[in-house]
């Protein structure tokens, strides 16, 4: 009994608001297979993503796809190479191990709406912590 916690609403546990290999594993699908993008589009955007390295890689995808350009690490590359926040990032072994890490296109719309309601509960965590502030005040 010393161990149990009796107020978590404190302390509540952050790496269930996120999931950041599901993340990856999706953005590697689209790395290698982008037209997988129309069928998650209608699910999730970059606000989903939880990560900002990932967001920003999925934005660069989704827009190239959506210009029925072609989307692999070779093209990416440059963009993010151009992008401040890759700087100190190896973006090839980046990309490459992004790719590795892909899905099967049949649970990209598992993976998702897995995505979509991990971003739904950040929110409402946000919104739980900005009512206990105010109760406070």
């Amino acid at each position: 009994m010393d161990n149990v916690k009796l107020d978590q609403t404190e302390d509540v546990d952050k790496s269930s608001t996120f999931n950041l290999e599901a993340e990856q594993a999706l953005i590697g699908l689209l790395l290698v297979n982008s037209e997988v993008l129309g069928e998650i589009e209608s699910v999730i955007d970059e606000d989903h993503f939880y990560d900002g390295i990932n967001k920003k890689i999925f934005t660069h995808i989704a827009s190239r796809t959506r210009k029925g350009l072609i989307v692999s690490p070779i093209t990416l590359k440059p963009y993010l190479d151009s992008d401040e926040d890759f700087h100190d990032i190896d973006v090839p072994s980046l990309l490459t191990e992004l790719s590795a890490m892909a899905i099967s296109a049949y649970a990209a719309k598992d993976y998702a709406n897995a995505l979509y309601d991990l971003a739904v509960r950040r929110k409402l965590v946000d919104i739980g912590k900005r009512i206990i502030l105010d109760a406070k005040k």
